[in-house]
């Protein structure tokens, strides 16, 4: 058995929409993972008088919300999302008082409480449908911040309760890329996943462009991609060499052949002029999508 790998995601009753629970269980579905969860409380959090009245009368019927910062309610939200009780950190839960949400998760991971964090989940809030992964967008600076790798969930992702069984990393032979396919390999090791090495073009600005590759341009670059992942695996995880694709429109990125338990390592960064197209597409196809801190660094 391999050594842990641990993740972690910050849960609220009143913000969370469950996908990055989801994800968090997904991964740590198969193998040595454990998930520990944070349960902010925000300022907005203070009740005004309604919202009290609301509330009280919601326990007096026997109905009551989850309130934040109920770590209770965090761990059976992580259950509920399909997380076996094995798979929980110790502690599973802790609560904490921060500004937002980017202040949750850094003071998250930071916190006493908190155990060595592989990597943290994020759900839609962090990957707009329209303007996709920014340069400056929320989950870039989780990166930046935490220099950890960021899961992100799209919006209504459904989990995968079989785990992730492969790992696609976007490899154009960049420094950046490099170290970004070698966190895949150790990610795909670590769920017992099969590793994709595949390239990506830029998507056209119009229907009407096309952009080509010189097949001697791609061959090669794939093939070092795999010898990269087969070198650092010591052949223990199996690499697979995927035609040149351009994620550009739903049919284009079909011809990748998803799976449901796909997740895919971004080796770069979607620049402004496609980066609304990775998100449709990641959206479109409930890929979940993972930044590395050498890749947005």
């Amino acid at each position: 058995m391999r050594d842990f790998y641990r993740s972690q995601v910050c849960w609220h009753p009143h913000t969370s929409s469950g996908e990055a629970l989801r994800l968090a269980c997904s991964l740590a579905a198969i193998g040595q993972t454990t998930v520990q969860v944070v349960a902010p409380i925000y300022p907005s959090d203070a009740p005004t008088g309604r919202q009290r009245f609301l509330r009280s009368l919601s326990h007096k019927l026997g109905n009551a919300m989850p309130e934040p910062g109920d770590t209770a309610a965090a761990v059976r939200a992580l259950g509920s999302a399909g997380l076996g009780s094995n798979h929980f950190a110790t502690p599973p839960a802790f609560s904490l008082k921060a500004a937002d949400l980017f202040h949750a998760v850094v003071a998250g991971v930071t916190d006493p409480r908190a155990l060595p964090t592989a990597m943290v989940m994020l759900g839609p809030e962090a990957h707009d449908p329209h303007t996709g992964i920014g340069p400056d967008g929320f989950a870039v600076q989780v990166v930046r911040e935490l220099q950890l790798p960021v899961a992100i969930a799209p919006q209504g992702y459904p989990g995968s309760p079989s785990g992730i069984r492969r790992v696609t990393c976007t490899f154009d032979g960049s420094d950046a890329s490099r170290e970004a396919l070698r966190m895949a390999t150790v990610l795909a090791q670590v769920l017992d996943a099969e590793v994709r090495v595949a390239t990506t073009t830029p998507p056209p600005l119009t229907e009407e462009e096309t952009i080509t590759r010189r097949e001697p341009l791609v061959d090669p670059l794939l093939e070092e991609g795999c010898a990269l992942v087969t070198e650092w695996s010591g052949a223990d995880t199996i690499a697979t060499p995927e035609p040149d694709w351009a994620m550009q429109n739903e049919e284009s990125s079909a011809e990748a052949r998803w799976l449901p338990e796909e997740l895919v390592v971004l080796g770069h960064v979607p620049s402004a002029a496609n980066n609304a197209a990775w998100a449709r597409v990641c959206t479109a196809f409930g890929v979940p999508v993972v930044l590395a801190p050498a890749v947005v660094g």
